[in-house]
């Protein structure tokens, strides 16, 4: 239920999709430990008549995951679109990505098509090294990226990311003593989309696979995250919403938890620069590890406020209530805590 509360608020969303300079992060209680974090910057400047340099760089250090990507884009504008190239660089030189791809500016919308290929050095990086135990690829993998996103009365923003089988061979002293295979697939679709008067339809949609396959055993990570909700528009908002998890990872132990949320969110809008919400959570959770079953039931109350300090920046700041063990509250204040969320966006 911490990963519903963490996405960014579709209004943050809608202003920033078709942004290409802007900064915005989401942070959010991961544990007594760690926090869960998200950085997203993006700078586009004009070099020549048609030409531009696009960069982007992004961070995540998720529930389940943590990746760090930086890209450099060229891009040569032409009559009806532009054609696009660029580089993701690795600290690791043998991981960097290359890409070639279009991009097209429509109205209110744009849509872009990369296709690339990763790890391109890593066997130049290996004829180098005069080591007794190696992995050069016998296939290289590469990747088709699609970003789709359009402002209306409403929006849509869809982007996927495929990465296709690659295949490594394993060397011990040029004795070949095994294969390595890995793929990946990351997709995010979110929209809110007007159907009958005042009322629309929102949602969002996260889902990323990673399979490794290694001398027989196979290890895979993987993740769906569903928000399906219907927005009664007006002086005050009204949605009530379904949600779905599933982690699913088989690496040392089989791992899996299913996670259904009903909610009920109400937003008002105090003035042009506040909004407030209030959102009730009612989760029913179940866990296996091997063979071992657990459920797990869990009730929260949200309390969010939205500063719009321009029509470019928004600050959202979210606090869990406790509900579940809410008479605990008069006995020691902190069991009232029940998690913290924040998310900054701003254009410029």
């Amino acid at each position: 239920m911490d990963q519903i509360v963490s996405f960014y608020p579709l209004e943050q969303e809608s202003i920033f999709i078709l942004t290409e300079n802007g900064f915005r992060t989401r942070q959010g209680c991961l544990d007594l430990d760690r926090w869960f974090q998200e950085y997203d910057l993006r700078i586009n400047t004009k070099l020549v008549n048609k030409l531009s340099l696009y960069y982007n760089l992004k961070t995540i250090d998720d529930y389940y995951r943590e990746s760090f990507s930086h890209t450099f884009y060229i891009r040569y504008k032409l009559k009806k679109f532009s054609i696009e190239t660029g580089i993701s660089p690795d600290f690791m030189k043998k991981n960097d990505r290359l890409f070639l791809g279009v991009y097209k500016d429509c109205e209110n919308g744009i849509i872009e098509i990369d296709l690339g290929l990763r790890d391109f050095v890593h066997n130049y990086v290996l004829s180098k090294k005069n080591e007794s135990l190696r992995d050069p690829y016998s296939i290289f993998p590469f990747f088709a990226s699609v970003r789709f996103a359009k402002i209306f009365n409403g929006f849509i923003n869809i982007s996927i990311e495929k990465g296709f089988k690659g295949k490594k061979e394993i060397f011990l002293n040029d004795s070949l003593i095994g294969n390595e295979f890995y793929q990946d697939y990351d997709s995010y679709l979110s929209f809110l989309i007007p159907f009958f008067k005042n009322l629309y339809l929102g949602g969002r949609l996260n889902y990323w696979i990673k399979e490794l396959e290694k001398s027989g055993d196979r290890f895979y990570y993987s993740q769906i995250i569903s928000n399906l909700f219907i927005r009664k528009d007006g002086n005050i908002k009204i949605e009530p919403s379904l949600s779905f998890e599933l982690y699913e990872s088989k690496d040392t132990l089989l791992f899996k938890r299913i996670d259904f949320i009903s909610g009920f969110n109400i937003i008002k809008e105090m003035n042009k620069h506040i909004t407030i919400n209030f959102n009730f959570q009612d989760s029913r959770k179940k866990m296996r590890k091997n063979e071992d079953l657990n459920n797990n039931f869990e009730q929260r109350l949200t309390i969010g406020i939205i500063l719009n300090f321009t029509k470019n920046t928004s600050f959202y700041i979210v606090e869990g209530i406790e509900l579940d063990h809410f008479s605990m509250v008069f006995k020691k204040i902190n069991y009232l805590h029940n998690h913290t969320f924040l998310t900054f966006t701003t254009r410029f």
